[in-house]
């Protein structure tokens, strides 16, 4: 026969053949996308993205931790489009064995990452409460944790190899089912921890109503920065509405004297003691400079950051003072320090939160019973005949009225009368009461 004859039949064939080739082409270009490590290189002219792993260095804890978890998702995203259209041709027959399993690798991978992104926001969480001991309050939950610590370091030494140079393949580790087993696993025993620390929030509400003010995530990440000072701000402005910034200070031993340095917000404060010796602002991106002289000069300040590696660098932190809204500044009555200085262990949140709470409340009832005080006094300057004594009293009332509003006095009133009634109740009870009452009418 003449090979014309069959033009249209041969034709055909090689449409198909052409379709199906580059369908094939496609397919493993998508799965060479799975095999790239750090010993297997792109090859030039792919087109798939290739899905690579990066690790990076868990601040303070020593081991690592997957940083491009929503950048693999993404390119998960675009090959599951690929794949998508791909099935939608009428020429796929012949590869459906092999896109099934690209869609079964994209969906093991897709539960592992989401796996790891659980247990590493779990990890990192609870690792300074760990470190804290405030695990160790909690029964069971300090050597669960330990275990949970263990099994993430095995997993990242299995698929974080030297062989691979410390650049795993995408295909590696879902290919080993250990991984996924121990990720799971651990977060099941996440689980039953946070399941206890609710137990254990709900306990330190208990103690102080304040902290009901906050969720139960952001209590755990109150309590997961708890050695990091610096980064309180945020959250204590939710306990404490109305003030903007806290001064903190870090006492340095050196020479038988305290040198105080600012950190945080703190340097704007001024204090009359002579102990705290003013340092510069800086921001919780600066970096902490934590060199150990033999003799630091008398105004050295030593930054504090919250990207220092080392835990426990700055627990020695307290609170002097507080920023409102508006800058008003209120000195602390006293000193709220973060750290017991009898067993140098971090102070429960819910202590050093009360005391704080307590030390604003006593901070500003003196200024506004001073400020009742004045304004007491200037009134009874008024009451005289004396011309030029009543001419003063007016400018001294005049100032008083153009520094204090309205609002302010007669809230200030209000809890001076308050003071003043539960001061009597304390000390005389209800026969306290009559020398009050007595005013009033």
């Amino acid at each position: 026969d003449n090979i014309l004859d069959h033009h249209d039949a041969t034709k055909d064939i090689s449409n198909v053949a052409t379709k199906e080739y580059e369908i094939e082409v496609a397919i493993q270009d998508i799965d060479a996308a799975w095999h790239i490590s750090g010993v297997v290189l792109e090859a030039s002219g792919q087109k798939a993205q290739p899905i690579i792993i990066d690790f990076v260095l868990l601040d303070g804890i020593g081991t690592y931790g997957i940083s491009n978890i929503n950048v693999v998702s993404e390119i998960l995203d675009e090959q599951c489009v690929l794949l998508k259209n791909i099935e939608n041709s009428v020429y796929v027959k012949p590869f459906m064995k092999e896109i099934k399993r690209l869609e079964s690798q994209q969906t093991s991978l897709r539960t592992l990452l989401e796996e790891c992104r659980a247990l590493q926001e779990s990890y990192i969480q609870l690792y300074p409460q760990f470190l804290s001991g405030m695990l160790g309050k909690i029964p069971g939950a300090a050597s669960k944790f330990e275990a949970i610590d263990q099994q993430w370091r095995n997993t990242i030494e299995l698929i974080r190899t030297r062989e691979c140079k410390y650049i795993p393949s995408a295909f590696s580790i879902i290919d080993n089912e250990e991984v996924l087993n121990n990720v799971s696993d651990s977060n099941k025993i996440c689980e039953e921890i946070y399941s206890s620390m609710e137990t254990y929030i709900f306990h330190m509400r208990q103690k102080c109503p304040r902290l009901y003010l906050l969720s139960n995530s952001q209590v755990l990440k109150m309590l997961s920065i708890s050695k990091y000072p610096l980064l309180f701000d945020s959250l204590l402005k939710i306990l404490f509405s109305g003030t903007r910034q806290f001064a903190l200070v870090k006492k340095i031993k050196t020479n038988s004297l305290d040198i105080v340095s600012s950190s945080s917000s703190g340097s704007e404060f001024d204090s009359d003691d002579e102990e705290y010796i003013e340092g510069e602002e800086f921001s919780e991106s600066e970096s902490m400079s934590s060199e150990e002289d033999a003799e630091l000069p008398m105004h050295t300040t030593v930054s504090l950051s919250a990207s220092n590696a080392s835990f426990g660098q700055n627990l020695d932190a307290i609170i002097i003072a507080c920023k409102g809204l508006f800058n008003e500044q209120l000195p602390l009555l006293k000193e709220v320090a973060l750290l017991d200085e009898k067993t140098k262990n971090i102070l429960p949140l819910e202590i050093w939160v009360g005391m704080l709470e307590r030390s604003i409340t006593d901070s500003l009832l003196q200024v506004v019973c001073q400020q009742m005080d004045l304004l007491n006094e200037i009134w009874s300057d008024m009451d005289t005949e004396e011309v030029e004594h009543y001419e003063t009293s007016v400018n001294n009332l005049r100032k008083f009225l153009f520094s204090t509003t309205s609002q302010v006095i007669s809230i200030s009133k209000c809890i001076s009368f308050s003071h003043n009634i539960d001061a009597n109740l304390r000390k005389r009870g209800f026969n306290g009461l009559e020398k009050i009452l007595a005013n009033i009418n």
